[in-house]
């Protein structure tokens, strides 16, 4: 017991060292230009330590040794969602300009296109896991935060934008208090495509063409396409509450 616990600390040591070395290189690139505070750095650093012991927990949790390549790229996007949520609160404490919105847009982008890769190597290869399932809905509902949070302090867009990535969580303390919530859903299509669509959607808001108007009915649009497909998820497990 006490090897495997020094097997699995030392296996976390090392991916904190390198995703930590990663991260300041990616910051480094992006920030080539301009000049990067050390604020900026430990902020950085600060967010995404707590993420990466998170995720280390699940693992020893579900007692997985290894991460497959699916839940590398899925790490590889909580690693560059974490910088995007970092800069845009720097930028607003700060009232300076860290990242620019065609940057979010970019790093974001590339996050989504990874969303789909990292799903594609877990069937290709057969290494789909609850807790590769669970890592994705996670980083995903933290893509959602985090543009949010942009559209919240970067666009002056409605408080209310909180609610696409709090319903999942609404959902999850439901079903803490009541027992059928926590059925298993069957596999759905559409649970991904509706993410995928208000992710791009509220990436897409980021551009500077876009009138605050059109964001605003946008952001209404999103929030409701959530809320009526997390409504639609428990009225199918309502309906099989008194299945065993």
């Amino acid at each position: 017991m006490i090897n495997t616990i020094f097997i699995i600390m030392i296996k976390i040591f090392s991916y904190i060292l390198t995703f930590s070395i990663s991260y300041s290189l990616l910051l480094q690139l992006i920030f080539m230009g301009n000049f990067l505070t050390m604020s900026l750095f430990i902020c950085n650093i600060l967010l995404l330590l707590p993420l990466l012991s998170i995720t280390f927990y699940y693992l020893f949790i579900y007692n997985i040794q290894s991460l497959s390549l699916a839940s590398h790229i899925t790490l590889g996007r909580l690693v560059i969602t974490s910088l995007l949520l970092s800069t845009t609160i720097l930028s607003y404490i700060y009232e300076t300009t860290f990242i620019e919105n065609n940057s979010i847009i970019i790093l974001s982008l590339i996050c989504l296109i990874l969303d789909g890769f990292d799903g594609y190597f877990a069937r290709l290869l057969r290494s789909s896991s609850s807790f590769g399932e669970l890592f994705d809905q996670e980083v995903d509902n933290f893509m959602m935060l985090t543009l949010a949070t942009s559209l919240y302090l970067n666009i002056n867009i409605s408080p209310i934008i909180f609610l696409i990535p709090f319903c999942r969580y609404v959902f999850i303390f439901s079903s803490y208090f009541i027992e059928w919530l926590n059925r298993d859903l069957p596999f759905s299509w559409r649970r991904k495509y509706i993410c995928g669509g208000v992710i791009f959607v509220m990436i897409l808001s980021h551009l500077n063409f876009l009138s605050f108007f059109f964001v605003s009915i946008m952001s209404i649009i999103s929030i409701l396409i959530i809320i009526i497909s997390f409504v639609y998820d428990v009225i199918l497990l309502y309906g099989r509450k008194d299945y065993a």
